[in-house]
């Protein structure tokens, strides 16, 4: 019974060991968000803290938002999920928008993206926030995270951006931007690394010391359950 109770008690130890071997979650602040205004098209809001988005049903005020993200640290690894981290902002007004996160495919900075001078951005929707009652005087300082397809960071360490496309709903969702508050609810990146996919992912960092700090769990987990490994002479 005793050797039965330290086999378990290994285990869950291993498990512990290898969820912090193998799990790591990185997070970013933006390091570029502004919004773009249909109905003020050459107005640049480089640095307002408030990124409404907004869509426009007969086509004439569309308000989006844009943001960068200086990823490091992904360069050769797994990465599990990530996601997007926003806040309302309780001093505009509220909406029920459904919008996507889509990457953009043309150089921009903040202080220059007006309606008019926008990035452009692809086809693919990298996540999805479907229309609901989320933003402005209704809900306060409300925080919502948004998962984004990990295939997104397809370019390894790298600045990546992201275009907020409203598709959806009534009213305007705002959202805060890093200039606001003292960047207290800037927006945020959060990618979880995740495990190697088979043994050659291990093979190939040996200055990780994972595998051996597994191997070494393993051998006292036979240590602690009493076990002998005996070699077979020949």
């Amino acid at each position: 019974m005793k050797k039965l109770l330290a086999v378990l008690v290994a285990i869950v130890c291993i498990s512990l060991m290898m969820v912090n071997v193998w799990a790591e979650d990185l997070t970013f602040t933006s390091s570029a968000d502004v919004r773009a205004m249909q109905l003020d098209p050459d107005e640049a809001w480089g640095t307002s803290p408030s990124m409404p988005i907004k869509f426009s049903a007969d086509g004439t005020d569309f308000r989006m938002g844009f943001l960068k993200f200086n990823v490091q640290g992904i360069e050769g690894k797994t990465i599990a999920s990530a996601k997007i981290i926003l806040t309302t902002d309780p001093n505009q007004g509220a909406g029920d928008v459904g919008f996507e996160f889509r990457k953009t495919t043309s150089e921009w900075t903040e202080d220059a993206v007006s309606y008019n001078t926008k990035p452009t951005w692809g086809d693919k929707a990298y996540g999805v926030a479907p229309s609901e009652a989320r933003g402005g005087k209704d809900a306060g300082y409300a925080t919502y995270e948004f998962a984004l397809d990990p295939s997104f960071f397809d370019k390894g360490d790298a600045e990546y951006g992201l275009a907020i496309v409203p598709v959806s709903g009534s009213g305007d969702t705002p959202f805060f931007t890093r200039d606001a508050e003292e960047g207290k609810y800037a927006p945020k990146l959060v990618i979880t690394l995740g495990a190697a996919s088979n043994d050659d992912d291990v093979k190939e960092n040996p200055d990780t010391g994972d595998a051996g700090m597994i191997v070494f769990g393993l051998a006292a987990a036979a240590s602690a359950a009493g076990l002998v490994v005996s070699r077979k002479r020949k």
